[in-house]
């Protein structure tokens, strides 16, 4: 009895399967390429923020950019750039760069060093005594 009712019910299913694509199938058109819009029709509408509005200028209307842009010295931001990325927006970082930046702090930081490799070093091990 349990392998008829598992029988009819595998045709069943099947039978709706087929019913539902053939339905999909029926309201689409084979052959065309679908837009966007078919995919996903609640889509959210972008297009205001293609539009240039003068209030989205920080600088206002007759700020020239082209201008600005020519002024720029390129040497000196060639050579200024790798250091301001590292250290200008990273203080603590930055922080620590001023304590070992002195011709004097050169045992200080040999001996921080230390004490934190050993630090780590001793985290990592297995036995726990």
């Amino acid at each position: 009895m349990k392998k008829r009712y598992l029988f009819v019910m595998t045709v069943i299913a099947s039978f709706m399967a087929v019913l539902l694509l053939t339905a999909a199938v029926a309201n689409t058109d084979l052959g065309k390429v679908k837009s966007n819009q078919f995919w996903w029709p609640e889509q959210l509408d972008l297009s205001p923020l293609r539009q240039n509005d003068a209030a989205s200028n920080p600088y206002g209307e007759k700020f020239n950019y082209a201008e600005e842009f020519k002024k720029l010295d390129f040497e000196a931001l060639k050579k200024e750039t790798p250091v301001d990325l590292i250290f200008g927006s990273h203080a603590e970082l930055r922080a620590v760069a001023e304590v070992y930046a002195f011709d004097d702090s050169k045992e200080k930081f040999v001996r921080d060093f230390v004490e934190a490799w050993v630090k780590v070093m001793n985290l990592d091990r297995f036995d726990s005594g």
